[in-house]
């Protein structure tokens, strides 16, 4: 299974459960209208979802003295779990298919070794699933700070815990949960959260590139390309913290992810802002997007960041048309996490045949 399919390769039943999830409450002869499907198929493949759990009657309408039924997702199981990790904590959400959370638990990191660290994962979601007796949870989704290998589920580092090298995320929480696991890029659940709820929701523009900025943490970029995020050879595409910046005589290379993880209170913001203004510059020449989004962690850099993007952007590179924007999710500290859970639902639909 591809980690993101076009949704536009969908068959009929997953145009189906997708149009429910996104619309509903909907009824049936809407389903029909949205999709295209002729009305036996929308009626059979609705009766099979009704009885597999997955949407519910959400209620009965009058309508020119008809009664009809509206359909939507079943918001009282069929849940997933996102989990976003960074050097510091550990931030989850426990969600319906809709994406609402339900709950939703942060936990710092008592020791930041990897045995320590794991520890606090696994507590954590146990104390999720127990939340939840008798519901279906389907799947676990990370997302991850430092360098992933998304398509083995590998977390290959974290920089700042000690020992977490190359830990085999995935296969570690799929032994002990038994549930569909996914890890990927935090910048690229950003991107997916942008596009299911944020600045992306509902746009034509297909041609995007996320800078996700955290002061004294790093920086980190996804792209997407034609409606798809593009992870590059082993998922480890958008790596613009490598940006080099300087070459010294002795040869030592100065990088943007070095300068930006130092925890400097006299650091110069107008400095670090040419610094990124000009890394962004680079890859706008690159990619030649449509659009770039800015999520800034901490808001109150986002301004001298913004402007000196801009500046570089309009002056020294190639696509000074480009749209630039500021993300509507740089207060969400869940987007990460939801960013994980909306890659499950996405996979969950793609498995129904």
């Amino acid at each position: 299974m591809e980690f993101y399919k076009a949704k536009e390769n969908r068959s009929g039943v997953q145009t189906i459960l997708q149009t429910i999830k996104d619309y509903g409450p909907i009824s049936k002869r809407e389903i029909q209208e949205t999709t295209g499907l002729c009305w036996g198929h929308v009626s059979q493949v609705t009766k099979r979802f009704l009885g597999e759990g997955y949407i519910v009657v959400s209620e009965n309408e009058m309508t020119a003295g008809r009664t009809r039924e509206l359909l939507d997702i079943n918001r009282e199981d069929n849940y997933f779990i996102g989990a976003d990790l960074n050097s510091e904590r550990i931030r989850a959400v426990v969600t319906d298919m809709k994406g609402t959370v339900k709950t939703e638990v942060r936990k710092n990191w008592e020791r930041n070794e990897r045995e320590s660290v794991l520890e606090t994962i696994f507590e954590v979601l146990d104390g999720m699933i127990a939340q939840y007796p008798g519901k279906r949870m389907i799947g676990i989704g990370f997302a991850v700070q430092g360098v992933v290998d998304t398509f083995q589920g590998v977390s290959l580092c974290i920089s700042r815990i000690k020992n977490w090298i190359d830990v085999p995320l995935k296969q570690i929480i799929e032994e002990r949960y038994h549930v569909d696991v996914i890890v990927a890029h935090d910048p690229d659940c950003l991107m997916k959260s942008e596009s299911e709820c944020g600045i992306l929701k509902g746009s034509s523009v297909s041609d995007v590139v996320l800078i996700h900025y955290s002061y004294g943490v790093g920086i980190g970029m996804s792209i997407m390309i034609n409606g798809q995020i593009y992870l590059g050879y082993q998922g480890k595409a958008g790596e613009i913290s490598n940006t080099i910046l300087n070459v010294h005589e002795d040869g030592w290379h100065d990088y943007l992810g070095h300068y930006i993880a130092k925890r400097d209170t006299e650091i110069d913001m107008n400095v670090l802002g040419e610094y990124i203004g000009r890394s962004v510059a680079i890859v706008n020449s690159l990619f030649n997007p449509e659009m770039i989004v800015l999520h800034m962690a901490e808001p109150d850099y986002q301004e001298e960041i913004y402007d000196a993007v801009e500046f570089y952007l309009r002056n020294h590179s190639y696509n000074t048309m480009v749209g630039l924007s500021l993300s509507k999710l740089n207060r969400n500290k869940n987007a990460k996490a939801l960013g994980a859970v909306w890659i499950l639902i996405d996979r969950e639909i793609d498995r129904v045949l």
